[in-house]
């Protein structure tokens, strides 16, 4: 069996069959994934904390331009609507979170997959959307800042023509989705490198020094938010989750952060130019995609 899987990157997966109908989205709620006239990705971080939401999206409307064609074909690929966006924590619990609820975040449903379904394995189904009934052919390789590459595919079928009707082109969608890659891998390299400087280690070293004061010994933020904290809630969680935003106030944690890993970013983009630009080009041409949904 396939299994489920996504329309916008033609790299492990090829299309979105909901479970769940719904009515037409309107343009508006495709349109609060991600500013549809501006993009939202002007540096690595934007565009780390929205690359899920603005893919989910890509699967949406590329799944319902397809829907035409596909009911031409005889097939059915029901109407989707993306989820709320997922949340975003770089460091943990933030420093302006009720401590309250100590590390749990309310799972919000949708949030980081569309409501999909089993793909059917009828050669005839992916021969429709894809034009090939069995491998989808050639890749095109896209070379990672970190080394190696992703296989992207160039599909006919409804599928390609979805990719066309919304972006003008194959080649325009694929240049699109190859900066999409490139800059996933540029953002967590750029992240890695940056924790593992002198100034981000010291940073942590001092955190965790305040946190074992009293009494809890983690090395990270990151690594109290991950903790096995049980259900239901303990008060322990929750005293932890105070010591948690307490130390990171203490230390301006976010803004030192977020200082020394956007030092790191912007030489990342200095090494790529032009690359942040041609996403937001592309993220604009989504934008005018959804207005343009049918």
């Amino acid at each position: 069996m396939r299994g489920p899987i996504g329309l916008a990157l033609v790299v492990f997966s090829v299309c979105s069959c909901s479970s769940n109908p719904e009515a037409k989205p309107a343009v508006t709620e495709l349109s609060t994934i991600f500013d549809v006239d501006d993009g939202v990705s002007g540096d690595l971080r934007s565009f780390e904390a929205n690359k899920t939401s603005i893919l989910l999206t890509l699967d949406v409307l590329l799944n319902n331009w397809a829907i035409s064609c596909m009911a031409e074909q005889g097939f059915t690929l029901q109407r989707q609507r993306p989820g709320p966006s997922p949340f975003y924590f770089p460091y943990g619990l933030p420093e302006t979170a009720d401590s309250s609820s100590g590390f749990h975040v309310p799972f919000v449903d949708g949030a980081l997959t569309s409501p999909v379904e089993d793909s059917p394995e009828d050669p005839a189904f992916w021969a429709a959307l894809t034009g090939s009934a069995g491998a989808l052919g050639e890749g095109v390789p896209v070379a990672l800042p970190s080394g190696g590459s992703i296989d992207l595919y160039r599909v006919s079928g409804c599928l390609g023509e979805a990719r066309e009707n919304a972006f003008g082109s194959q080649d325009y969608y694929l240049e699109g989705m190859s900066a999409f890659l490139t800059l996933q891998d540029l953002a967590l390299t750029s992240r890695v490198a940056a924790e593992a400087s002198a100034e981000f280690v010291s940073l942590n070293l001092q955190w965790s020094a305040c946190m074992k004061s009293v009494g809890y010994s983690f090395a990270a933020p990151i690594d109290a938010w991950n903790s096995s904290w049980p259900d239901p809630l303990s008060q322990e969680e929750v005293n932890a989750a105070d010591a948690d935003i307490d130390c990171k106030r203490s230390l301006s944690y976010t803004d030192t952060a977020t200082r020394i890993i956007a030092d790191f970013d912007g030489e990342a983009i200095e090494a790529h130019p032009g690359l942040i630009e041609n996403w937001m080009d592309f993220e604009k041409a989504a934008g005018e995609a959804v207005r343009q949904s049918p």
